[in-house]
């Protein structure tokens, strides 16, 4: 398969996946959960229900995710909505396992640049962030280029080591960084449209946006576990 055919593949492939989109929708989902508060008060039972509410949404989210990332790293086809609800349960544990450590170490990275910043003589951490934001963006955007390989190579092997998968994902980026021109324009597209967006844009425009992002997103993960899924020293995808 050529590298035209296997990138136009992976974008057929998202696009036509029902699974795809109900991972999108959870996270839409999500996203509008945190923008809205249905209840008049913010105190006792409505708290409680708002925080429960949120949390049900969090978990679909990771959920979903889960299952249309093991449903797209088990095999080439489309993937069902059904197909993402029946192998979700199999790996969901272990991935919100991950994404705790993952969110442990990003948060260490964080504070360090937190423990950097007040070293340079900045008081207002908070001030801080809100001058940084542009920086901020574009720095996630350079993480999810960097470690573009990073779930791919966790669903394709079934492997949910932190650490060695993200310098395994590091390795292969460096080796395919002739071929990274695709995978760059995917992870990176929605930035400039985030960044470009007026302070008074209409609520709806962050939410395309992002629903543009997580689309270009899947394909990139599409494209990535095809390819893993091609190389001798991966070890067969986990039944699905």
């Amino acid at each position: 398969m050529s590298e035209g055919e296997r990138r136009l593949r992976a974008l057929v492939r998202a696009a036509l996946s029902p699974g795809v989109w109900l991972a999108i929708g959870a996270q839409l989902l999500f996203a509008l959960s945190l923008r809205a508060n249905p209840f008049p008060a913010s105190e006792g039972i409505y708290a409680l229900a708002r925080l429960m509410a949120l949390c049900g949404a969090l978990f679909l989210f990771f959920f979903t995710l889960a299952g249309a990332a093991r449903a797209l790293a088990a095999d080439r086809e489309a993937v069902t909505a059904w197909r993402v609800l029946v192998v979700a349960p199999a790996a969901v544990a272990r991935f919100l396992w991950l994404v705790v450590k993952a969110s442990l170490l990003a948060a260490l990275a964080l504070n360090i640049v937190f423990v950097f910043a007040l070293a340079g003589g900045e008081a207002d951490i908070r001030g801080f962030i809100e001058r940084q934001a542009g920086w901020f963006l574009w720095g996630g955007a350079a993480l999810g280029f960097v470690f573009v390989y990073w779930l791919p190579l966790v669903f394709v092997r079934g492997d949910f080591r932190l650490v060695a998968t993200l310098i395994e994902a590091v390795r292969i980026a460096w080796r395919r960084l002739r071929q990274a021109g695709f995978l760059l324009l995917l992870t990176a597209a929605s930035t400039p449209l985030f960044a470009l967006l007026p302070q008074d844009a209409p609520a709806i425009a962050p939410l395309l946006v992002s629903t543009l992002g997580s689309f270009l997103g899947w394909v990139a993960f599409a494209y990535c576990a095809e390819w893993l899924q091609d190389q001798p020293a991966a070890s067969a995808p986990p039944p699905a």
